[in-house]
């Protein structure tokens, strides 16, 4: 979660938005944003969609260097996310 939630966090700096908190805990991360609003609907699609992505991605790694645990959680995290 805390990568899914960094991915979240950079795209919000790339498209200008300003972080309030960022809180870190046993069970993930959590991102509070100062100013939620998006310029446009790709913007909006691009902070949104990074944390799945980023979910995905680490799926993907988890398989190449057969690390079943990395495969799991991600792609468990990015489909609950899609959903």
């Amino acid at each position: 979660m805390t990568f899914h939630e960094l991915a979240h966090y950079c795209a919000a700096k790339c498209i200008g938005l300003e972080c309030e908190s960022f809180t870190l805990s046993p069970f993930g991360a959590h991102l509070q944003l100062k100013n939620k609003i998006v310029n446009s609907f790709a913007e909006e699609l691009i902070l949104y969609g990074v944390g799945p992505a980023f979910n995905a991605i680490l799926s993907i790694v988890g398989i190449i260097l057969k690390i079943p645990i990395l495969y799991n959680i991600n792609t468990a995290l990015f489909i609950l996310n899609v959903l």
